[in-house]
């Protein structure tokens, strides 16, 4: 292990500007979830890079949204699969980069995406680049690229469950927590739309014939108000409202997006349960509601599996000297539908970042080295 380390450590401290230069320029790319052309620029770029590596491409293709990548190699090896998880999207516009380009301020990296998770995308491919260079690269290995996670992973998330299904472990590389600490938990998230019908009239002349569909949305959004930890850790937050159209016109249209986020499986089914229950018996006569709660993200609940994937994590972090904690994470992530279908899984194995999805993003620029022994050892005591 000590020579293994040793050639690991070496390899990646050499590759240092490398990454940095990999860094810079994929940071530089806009890649914002609904641009497909960028997207696609982006996802090109890191195939080739996968492909050059020695890995098999298989490329999924998408109308709607960028394409994603399954990168594969020792795919018919008879040993304990890994599967690296990472995903090319960031929440920013097209343009974002020309305002805001990748710079470097002391120790901090900062620019759209440069930690959710660019930096992470650079971790993953360095650390299998330094088992490749020293011959550890000995299991079979997938990488999976996904186009589209910042918005919920709608068409990969089959075949992101295929491909894991088999593995021993996987490494969700969305970055670490701001203290080092890997994901071991993270909610799942959901959204709930609600329309209201009503009936408009004139408000001066004839109010008590109209059916308000403000109204009764005032009273939805009350009640979800007051579902919040109606189970442990769930929230329910109604955060774009609309209706009506006219002042003088009682509204006879409201709408309502409501965010809500959950610790356990069970709890979006109870949820939606209770609210056809309730939405189904208006407060307001002659108004109808219609909603529809949409799940993007199940919950990664953290046990004996999950554990058994930090236990590897942990170990690999003894033997570079480090201490590897665990944290939990509100936000929602490719790491819960992996470990919904009981497979081993990490989350947070990128670079230390923090202020994502904001124009202060950092990434700490010492972690990415760093991150990447971490992972590449992680990976070959997964193969023991």
């Amino acid at each position: 292990m000590i020579s293994l380390l040793n050639q690991l450590n070496e390899f990646i401290d050499s590759k240092e500007t490398e990454m940095l230069e990999l860094l810079k320029n994929i940071v530089n790319m806009d890649s914002g979830s609904k641009d497909k052309r960028e997207v696609d620029l982006l996802g090109k770029c890191l195939q080739e890079k996968w492909r050059k590596t020695g890995f098999e491409i298989e490329e999924l293709q998408y109308s709607k949204v960028g394409n994603c990548y399954i990168a594969r190699f020792n795919k018919d090896h008879p040993g304990k699969k890994v599967v690296l998880i990472g995903h090319l999207d960031t929440v920013f516009p097209k343009g974002e980069t020309n305002l805001r380009p990748f710079k470097i301020e002391g120790n901090m990296a900062f620019g759209p995406g440069v930690g959710d998770m660019k930096g992470g995308l650079v971790t993953m491919l360095y650390a299998v680049k330094a088992l490749k260079c020293q011959g550890y690269l000995t299991g079979p290995l997938s990488v999976i690229l996904n186009s589209h996670e910042e918005i919920g992973s709608t068409y990969i998330r089959d075949s992101l469950v295929n491909e894991s299904k088999d593995a021993r472990i996987v490494f969700n590389l969305e970055p670490a927590r701001p203290d080092g600490a890997v994901v071991t938990e993270r909610k799942g998230v959901a959204s709930l739309d609600i329309r209201i019908h009503g009936k408009a009239v004139h408000a001066g002349v004839e109010p008590q014939k109209g059916a308000n569909a403000n109204l009764e949305l005032a009273y939805r959004i009350i009640e979800l108000q007051n579902l919040n930890h109606f189970r442990e850790g769930l929230t329910v937050n109604a955060n774009v409202v609309s209706g009506g159209f006219a002042r003088n016109v009682i509204s006879d249209i409201a709408k309502a997006e409501v965010d809500i986020r959950f610790k356990k499986k069970e709890d979006i089914d109870l949820l939606n349960q209770h609210l056809l229950n309730s939405l189904s018996k208006p407060k307001v006569s002659g108004t109808k509601c219609h909603s529809k709660i949409k799940v993007s993200f199940l919950p990664m609940e953290r046990n004996a599996n999950i554990l058994s994937a930090y236990h590897v994590v942990q170990k690999a972090g003894e033997e570079l000297g480090i201490t590897i904690n665990e944290a939990f994470s509100g936000g929602g992530a490719d790491s819960g539908l992996t470990a919904q279908n009981g497979i081993p899984t990490i989350c947070g194995m990128g670079p230390i970042a923090g202020n994502a999805h904001s124009d202060e993003e950092y990434l700490k620029i010492p972690t990415l080295t760093e991150r990447c022994k971490l992972l590449a050892l992680a990976i070959a005591l997964s193969w023991k």
